[in-house]
């Protein structure tokens, strides 16, 4: 049980030696994994709706910044992302990083022309 306390998620039958454990998350989500591995499997259906969520997020960081983010959808915080400004300038960066930094090309720009 302390597998399902570190996660937030609940057992909902207790396994035995050829039974796999139910589990269901705290949205309500259930799924089955054995308990040896639940500690690295976590709800699937709130996974891919935190993937949605990030993937529209990063999409608004874009057009605020006049540009686009042209990867189809977020995948973790360490998968590079393709990303487009305003200038047409194409270049890969973790949403980490474009969330604080856009353009690398267009920054280059600037800083040449104040020296």
């Amino acid at each position: 049980m302390d597998e399902a306390a570190t996660y937030r998620d609940q057992m909902l039958q207790s396994a035995g030696a050829t039974v796999i454990p139910v589990w269901e998350c705290g949205r309500g989500h259930h799924w089955d994994t054995a308990l040896d591995i639940a500690q690295n499997v976590r709800c699937m259906n709130c996974a891919s709706e935190r993937m949605t969520l990030e993937t529209k997020r990063l999409r608004e960081v874009a057009r605020v910044r006049g540009g686009m983010l042209l990867s189809s959808s977020y995948v973790d915080a360490a998968t590079p992302l393709r990303w487009q400004c305003a200038y047409g300038h194409v270049w890969e960066a973790r949403s980490d990083a474009a969330s604080r930094r856009w353009c690398a090309e267009c920054a280059r720009t600037v800083f040449a022309a104040y020296r």
